[in-house]
């Protein structure tokens, strides 16, 4: 009999983007380096997760149905208890956003996607404050 896994010990991040199969590698990814993963299909049902589980750190897609990424930000930023959670942006989107816009959504990165492992880990720590390992 295999013993089960064991439960994800590190930070909360949620990932939001309308592609399952890249949710379905993200979290897989991330849970291999012990983050614990909270995944959202669009904007509207990350306001939904974040409001009952506040993660660490977000990733958002930029480009999604029901709620954009830009929006959401826009949302998450809009409550005080949120405003200091840190965003990361992911995009296909070959324009980067300026940086007003990106001081005012309080996005402390950006991943173009497809992203390597090691770029999202290194990333996610300069989110968190955390050593890069």
């Amino acid at each position: 009999m295999t013993p089960p896994a064991s439960a994800p010990t590190g930070p909360t991040v949620l990932v939001v983007d309308d592609d399952a199969a890249l949710l379905r590698t993200l979290q897989a990814l991330l849970e291999q380096r012990q983050f614990r993963v909270l995944t959202a299909p669009d904007g509207l049902a990350a306001l939904e997760v974040v409001a009952k589980q506040r993660p660490s750190v977000i990733l958002l897609d930029i480009d999604m149905p029901k709620l954009d990424g830009e929006s959401t930000a826009l949302r998450l930023r809009s409550k005080p208890e949120w405003r200091t959670i840190p965003i990361i942006m992911l995009t296909g989107i070959d324009e980067v956003m300026d940086q007003h816009l990106t001081a005012t959504l309080g996005v402390v990165a950006y991943l173009r996607k497809p992203c390597e492992p090691d770029e999202l880990y290194a990333t996610l720590q300069r989110a968190l404050g955390a050593p890069v390992v």
